[in-house]
């Protein structure tokens, strides 16, 4: 037996073999890593050498004398493994921030050669006089609201803005109050992204304000209802035809007409009073075309993304997503009205008249006595293109879009009084919107979607489901597209837009990926204090709000079965994929977010070991995408 002096010196040799294979290990690490790009072959090549030397004697040592050797092998064998596979994750993280890194200076490279390129078909255009547009259109937008008169802005937005915000306001009335936005200030605002192709030039931009918001009784003006005021966040996107140019004295925002230059007047066709031209068509100006809350934006959507769209738009070169969102919008906030006055006529025109028929069934069947059920303070998130799919000759088009929309479960009467308003409950549902092939889009048409094609004239409330002026049928898709059902949003359908390449987790909205996470967590009927606790810490860490958790929180605990949820193992592995790529979009993994991922595995009776491959697999491809995303 060696003695102890003899174990003191083997023991020494163990430890100078650790420390040589950690710095082998970390030099060969770093070289593909590119802490050693652009440095010499010697560094590796020595730490080659050492290994091998090392290697040599720990053998040789293993052979002469086993009992010692033969542990120190397997103790030297043991630390290249674990190391090794340390420096390998190192690598990989690093590499991954830096490909995350690398797109996004890419995006903002290309979005600045956008400016420069939008400029220069338009000498007049700058970045600085945009956003004071921008920024004056914002608070118009804002007065418009707090004085209940959105006629004051009309001639910039789109109809989807237009009805949103009138619809509101018409329910606002009814129940005796009006919404007031004080001390509106802009704190910044800047431009995010810019997309031009053959239709349109859009710009977006990120809007942060502040604001006091009041709710005032419309009989006695007195103050009903103060909302504690925190600076918010909003994005604004605005389209105009690739051909326009900046006005010197102004366009529509400022209030000139910017055909003709005379003081703005439309009229119902939304056409100037002066010219006769279609200024809300985007032809001479720029037209407020949506609004996006900060959770739901994404700068990174790519048109080209969605299944269909390139078939779809070679058969309709005027077709715009922009148009299928703004007439989505405005079918929702019918349907919002059509709840509200227990009558489903206000959204007959965009129907079919099966859906129609149904809607009108469920609505009337809310009623008791002489209350029914409607949805309070509804709001949108965003409204968002899934897929697109082309009919044959004789049939149906086909679009699906997403609707996240929140709103509190109410009933009211005749007289406007409301009652038994539950906590606000997120709801995201699926629209699908139908159009009889072969139809074509009116290009002047994209921002007037409740208007008719044929003779220009705004879609009345009525309950016929023919154009008011002109006859032609509204609601049989001949026209544009109309709603043919509403549908459930699947877990499955949360990867449905999922692609190769880093901008695949920046497709899935964190909110729905959120929601399916605590869906499943609430499978046994309760969330506890630590999962709470981790689903704030992931929410804050993707800068969802908290009213959002809490309406995701209240809609479990209602019950009203919106929220998707894994139906199965392969539903729970493909969300648990994307949630994988969403929280490694750093390249890191802390301790708190494997355990959620592992709690949300556990809740859709995936293994541990499920879990770990998962994530495993997903870093890798992150990996590989980040390598080449910084070759290129």
């Amino acid at each position: 037996m060696p003695g102890k002096g003899e174990w003191m010196r083997y023991l020494t040799l163990v430890l100078v073999a650790a420390l040589l294979l950690i710095t082998a290990t970390d030099a060969l690490a770093r070289a593909g890593g590119g802490g050693g790009y652009g440095g010499s072959s010697r560094s590796g090549g020595g730490g080659g050498e050492g290994l091998g030397i090392l290697f040599y004697f720990l053998i040789n040592l293993a052979i002469r004398q086993p009992v010692i050797g033969v542990p120190l092998l397997i103790v030297a064998v043991f630390l290249l493994w674990k190391f090794g596979k340390s420096a390998k994750g190192a690598q990989e993280t690093r590499t991954i921030a830096r490909g995350g890194r690398k797109v996004r200076q890419q995006a903002a490279e290309a979005m600045e050669r956008k400016l420069a390129d939008l400029k220069g078909r338009d000498p007049g255009f700058t970045r600085e006089g945009f956003l004071q547009t921008v920024n004056k259109a914002f608070i118009d937008v804002q007065e418009a609201w707090s004085a209940q008169d959105m006629e004051q802005v009309r001639h910039f937005v789109s109809d989807g803005v237009v009805e949103r915000f009138s619809i509101q306001i018409q329910m606002q009335r009814v129940e005796g109050y009006r919404n007031l936005m004080e001390d509106i200030n802009v704190l910044d605002s800047k431009i995010v992204a810019v997309d031009s192709d053959i239709n349109f030039d859009t710009i977006h931009v990120e809007i942060r304000a502040q604001a006091k918001d009041t709710d005032v009784d419309l009989e006695t003006g007195k103050k009903i209802r103060t909302r504690t005021t925190h600076p918010f966040t909003e994005y604004w996107s605005f389209l105009r035809r690739p051909g326009a140019k900046t006005l010197e004295k102004g366009g529509l925002v400022e209030g000139f007409c910017p055909n003709c230059g005379a003081p703005i007047e439309i009229n119902e066709a939304g056409k100037c009073e002066s010219c006769d031209s279609q200024v809300q068509s985007g032809q001479y100006d720029w037209v407020l075309a949506e609004i996006t809350q900060a959770v739901e934006w994404s700068a990174l959507q790519k048109p080209e993304l969605i299944p269909g769209y390139a078939a779809m738009k070679q058969a309709d070169p005027a077709f715009s997503l922009q148009h299928i969102e703004d007439r989505t919008s405005v079918i929702f906030w019918r349907l919002i009205k059509s709840w509200f006055d227990n009558d489903p006529a206000p959204a007959r025109k965009m129907l079919l008249p099966e859906f129609f028929d149904s809607l009108g069934k469920t609505i009337r069947n809310s009623r008791q006595k002489d209350t029914w059920a409607y949805f309070r303070e509804a709001a949108v998130g965003a409204v968002e293109v899934q897929s697109i799919a082309p009919g044959e000759q004789g049939g149906m088009d086909r679009i699906e879009v997403l609707v996240k929309w929140s709103a509190r479960n109410a009933r009211r009467d005749g007289s406007g009084r409301s009652r038994g308003a539950g906590d606000k409950a997120i709801r995201p549902q699926v629209y699908v919107l139908v159009r009889k092939h072969g139809v074509r889009s009116p290009a002047e048409m994209t921002f007037m979607s409740s208007h008719c094609p044929g003779c220009g004239a705004p879609y009345g409330t009525g309950g016929a489901g023919e154009c008011d002026f002109c006859g032609r049928a509204l609601n049989d898709g001949s026209q544009d597209w109309v709603l043919a059902s509403i549908e459930h949003f699947s877990a499955a359908r949360i990867t449905s837009r999922a692609v190769a390449g880093l901008e695949r987790a920046a497709l899935v909205p964190p909110d729905m990926m959120l929601a399916a996470m605590a869906s499943a967590m609430y499978a046994d009927g309760e969330i506890d204090d630590r999962e709470m606790e981790m689903i704030r810490s992931f929410a804050q860490k993707r800068k969802i709000p908290r009213e959002n958790v809490q309406a995701i929180m209240a809609s479990l605990q209602q019950g009203t079965g919106e929220l998707p949820r894994p139906r199965n193992a392969a539903e729970a592995r493909e969300v648990l994929e994307a949630m994988a790529r969403m929280t490694l979009a750093d390249g890191r993994l802390t301790r708190e977010e494997r355990k959620l991922l592992q709690d949300f595995g556990s809740s859709c009776g995936l293994s541990r070991a499920d879990v770990n491959l998962t994530v495993a697999a997903e870093k890798k491809k992150l990996y590989r995408e980040a390598r080449e995303a910084i070759r290129q």
